[in-house]
């Protein structure tokens, strides 16, 4: 289907997306994006998404959080958005900016898994109280159909573990982590996360 979309001239803004996902050679893909950059502000909120994403990769951030903020505000609000918003502010280091994005994703759809993430990292950086994050990880977790895509599952099993040390199980964390590894594969970001879990608890051995 997304190779007829990426063929059909009437398909607009979904063959751009489509051709854009779709492109392997560098020129190929140089073209894709250029189109889809090109969107005017008016164009589907599938689009300015993808388009904000660009901007933020190639280091364009306001302009990209622009594009973003078109379609979280789209009628219905594109929720991926509010957290590609969110992961952007998380990223510069601000996380009190980034909190009420996530939250709001997380009104509208209480497991969506990157809101949730996002807010439990936002709230890890901030301190604050994290007794609603767990609820919502748990929530998460229960929801066969909420299940983290899987580019963000090893970042949800991270930020899941580091809420469970920062409410003193260490030993859970652990053996979340643990588990982790088995159904991702082990990585050195899994072992990493692991054993700065079990320093901070200091479980030295």
């Amino acid at each position: 289907l997304a190779l007829e979309l990426a063929d059909d001239p009437a398909a607009g803004d979904g063959g751009l997306v489509a051709r854009l996902l779709l492109s392997e050679k560098p020129g190929e893909r140089q073209a894709a994006e250029a189109s889809v950059l090109a969107a005017s502000p008016g164009s589907a909120p599938l689009m300015q998404r993808v388009a904000g994403q660009l901007l933020v990769r190639q280091g364009q951030v306001e302009s990209g959080r622009g594009r973003l903020r078109i379609a979280a505000q789209a009628t219905p609000p594109l929720l991926g958005a509010l957290c590609d918003l969110g992961d952007t502010y998380l990223a510069g280091g601000d996380p009190e900016a980034a909190l009420p994005l996530f939250e709001a994703a997380i009104a509208a759809h209480p497991t969506h898994p990157r809101a949730v993430l996002g807010a439990a990292e936002a709230r890890l950086a901030l301190e604050r109280p994290l007794d609603g994050s767990l609820a919502e990880l748990l929530a998460v977790d229960a929801d066969p159909g909420s299940a983290p895509p899987l580019q963000a599952r090893l970042r949800f099993e991270v930020a899941f573990a580091r809420v469970l040390a920062a409410r003193g199980d260490t030993e859970a964390a652990s053996r979340r982590l643990k588990l982790a590894a088995g159904a991702l594969g082990d990585s050195a970001g899994l072992e990493a996360a692991r054993a700065g879990l079990l320093l901070d608890g200091r479980a030295f051995e």
